[in-house]
Formats: structure tokens, C-alpha cells, sequence
């Protein structure tokens, strides 16, 4: 599994936008603006889980939908501009081969969420620095690797 932030040296404001490439291509948001050139490049697309509903991370989400027809989840599905299946606390779901946790993060947003892996130690924070406990936990105890 490669992990790569496709936003990264784009130049409008947008959240990141982590492309998980391995057994499936996996977006982890969609970002906004120029961001998207980097996304239509890709060869595919499967799954888009989005960590929440701000503009800044599901502006292209519409676009992606049109160019790849991926899966498409998300906490609050009703908060996007496309359909998408319901993910809930403590689901388990398969991305690009490993298992990935739901933990529900609100704070920032009330549909936020974070993606943790136990197999690979990788917790995907978006934005959830109010979930202390969370972080402690899994960083320090875990020696879990942050994106």
C-alpha cells in the first residue's frame, strides 16, 4: 500500500487529498480546485470516503463521481452533492487491501471522522485534534504512523 497526498503542491486552498494505491485506488477526500488535475490524471478510482462535508474536501467530489463512478462513502451522506452509502462508528471497511476503523470525530465537524488501521499502524487524521484521547492513544501507545 502507497500513500500519496495528491493536494500537496497544489496552489488553491483545499484539504489534503490522500490517494491510497495498492489493490484498489482509494481517495480519502476529493479536495477542491486545481487539486483536481492531479485526481483526473489517475488511471482509476474505486472508493472515495470522505472525512467531512466542508467545501474544501468534496468540491471535486461530483467530478470524480462523473469521471470514475467510484463507491463513495461517508458519515453524514446526506451532508454531500452525491449519493454515497452511510458509514457508522466502529465499521470496519476494506481499502486497497487493509481493514480501516471508523472513528467517529466530531468537533470540527459534526460529520468528521478518522480512518485508523491496527494492521498498519496508520491513523488518517483529517481534522480531529479535539480527540485527544483518540490520539493518545493511538500514536503514543500504538506507534501509529499519522496522515
Amino acid at each position: 500500500m502507497n500513500i500519496t497526498n495528491l493536494a500537496e503542491n497544489t496552489e488553491d486552498f483545499t484539504g489534503n487529498v490522500w490517494l491510497i494505491s495498492g489493490e484498489q485506488n482509494i481517495l480519502v477526500d476529493t479536495g477542491k480546485g486545481d487539486c483536481w488535475e492531479n485526481i483526473q490524471d489517475l488511471e482509476s478510482i474505486d472508493i472515495v470516503v470522505v472525512t467531512h462535508s466542508h467545501y474544501d474536501h468534496v468540491d471535486n467530489l461530483p467530478k470524480v463521481l462523473d469521471m470514475f463512478d467510484p463507491e463513495i462513502y461517508a458519515y453524514e451522506p446526506e451532508n454531500l452533492p452525491v449519493n454515497s452509502q452511510k458509514l457508522e462508528e466502529g465499521d470496519l471497511i476494506e481499502l486497497s487491501g487493509s481493514e480501516f476503523e471508523i472513528l467517529h470525530t466530531p468537533g470540527h465537524k459534526d460529520d468528521s471522522i478518522c480512518l485508523y488501521s491496527a494492521e498498519n499502524k496508520i491513523l488518517s487524521l483529517a481534522i480531529c485534534f479535539s480527540q485527544k484521547v483518540v490520539l493518545e492513544e493511538l500514536i503514543w501507545k500504538k506507534e501509529t504512523e499519522i496522515y
